[in-house]
């Protein structure tokens, strides 16, 4: 029997979030280190958790498992920072169409898991 073709597997985009975020607070608490060392870490956790709201769309096209998820993350990124991006982001994650799980029966009783597109 073939071995069954292997599957593209989309980057996972909350990991990639949580770089972004984590770099980034890092670069914000080591300037604020500079000047008062006890606020580096409430001021690393508050980037952290502005860059999680930023990627929300993101976030919820990604567990929502659209098709429009690397795109969703894509403009996201670029033009998240307006409201409009943000809002279009947002919309498509919310509406985007997921893909329908199908089994398919074959006459020897094998069976076949896939997606439609």
């Amino acid at each position: 029997m073939p071995a069954p073709p292997k599957r593209h597997h989309p980057p996972n985009i909350p990991h990639i979030i949580a770089i972004i975020a984590g770099i980034a607070a890092l670069i914000y608490s080591s300037e604020t280190s500079r000047s008062s060392p006890g606020v580096s870490l409430e001021v690393g956790l508050m980037a952290y958790l502005a860059a999680v709201l930023y990627f929300v769309p993101a976030i919820i096209a990604y567990h929502r498992n659209t098709f429009t998820k690397g795109r969703n993350f894509l403009i996201n990124l670029v033009f998240g920072w307006t409201l409009l991006g943000w809002g279009l982001s947002l919309l498509m994650a919310v509406t985007a169409v997921r893909p329908q799980p199908i089994t398919i029966t074959l006459p020897d009783g094998r069976t076949i898991d896939g997606k439609i597109k």
